[in-house]
């Protein structure tokens, strides 16, 4: 897998590299928002919630207007090049955040951003690669991403001495070592497979952090979140590059994208009223039942998947 992981095409390996410093600069700050709105603003989940589904909303409803877009006018690169530019401009602006409608309006510029980059990039990933290598592409192009969301909060620890930056990247670093080997295996175990293997892994995580009151389990607990990343993010996308035209791929990674990150907006209003009003345990269960959920929708209503023979 190495040799052909190196021979990838240019195109892929310098967005995987364009992800990895974005998202160390990314997740250097963005794993302290919970604390800085708890510990210094006084906002309780419900107000992260608010925050973060907004912002994840906003950015959704963008994927799918760059992507039609970058369909129509025959080009990514400046839709790829703006998005990450006006992201790097907003981050540092947290340093003069006094209330949590002012974290509203910082994360709704980061996450326009990411809404006029992402469904671009994907698609210029996806047409620089064969289809028979979508799943590793993908995989190897996560696995970068995710390298960078490891260094992000390790340095935000250094810097703080807060266990969850560490625990952060945890998740980022077993992410990022099996996104590439296990987004490989999508192209000859299939698509489908693979992505409901790790939606089970998903709900097992919700159930278990939700029942076990052990602290010591957290630490393995994050470790199986990232692994649930590995399986998925990489997949997915590939499964929609799959399913899609090529010269729709801008539009097809845009509804994708529009419909798995609007539903974040009331799945994080739920979560954090969940939480205030029936207690923790009680929003980690109902998540881990969404996730067995669509494990079966997929399993039983997604057509069109096969395993690859490469």
């Amino acid at each position: 897998m190495w040799r052909t992981l190196v021979q990838l095409p240019r195109t892929v390996w310098l967005l995987a590299f364009v992800s990895f410093f974005n998202d160390t600069a990314s997740e250097l700050v963005y794993p302290l928002v919970p604390i800085y709105l708890a510990s210094v603003l006084m906002a309780g989940p419900r107000a992260l919630g608010i925050v973060e589904g907004i912002a994840e909303a906003t950015g959704s409803l963008l994927k799918l207007f760059a992507g039609v877009m970058a369909d129509r006018s025959r080009t990514t690169k400046p839709w790829v090049v703006g998005g990450y530019a006006l992201a790097a401009i907003s981050r540092p602006l947290f340093a003069f955040v006094t209330s949590w409608p002012m974290v509203i309006a910082l994360r709704f510029g980061d996450r326009v951003g990411k809404g006029l980059r992402s469904s671009p990039r994907d698609a210029l990933l996806a047409r620089a690669i064969a289809p028979e290598q979508r799943g590793l592409a993908f995989g190897f192009h996560r696995a970068m991403d995710n390298l960078g969301a490891v260094i992000g909060p390790l340095l935000a620890a250094a810097l703080l001495a807060a266990e969850v930056p560490l625990l952060w990247a945890l998740v980022a670093l077993t992410a990022s070592v099996f996104a590439t080997p296990l987004s490989a295996l999508s192209d000859r175990w299939g698509r489908g497979r693979l992505i409901i293997t790790g939606w089970i892994v998903y709900a097992g995580f919700y159930l278990l952090l939700g029942l076990n009151g052990v602290e010591a389990m957290v630490w393995p607990l994050f470790a199986v979140y990232g692994l649930f990343m590995a399986l998925t993010e990489g997949a997915e996308k590939a499964f929609v590059a799959d399913l899609a035209p090529r010269e729709a791929l801008g539009t097809a990674f845009g509804w994708f994208n529009l419909t798995s990150g609007l539903l974040l907006l009331p799945a994080s209003l739920l979560f954090g009223q969940l939480w205030e009003h029936a207690g923790a345990q009680t929003a980690f269960c109902f998540s881990a039942a969404c996730a067995g959920g669509a494990a079966v929708l997929m399993k039983w209503w997604v057509k069109g998947d096969a395993p690859r023979v490469v």
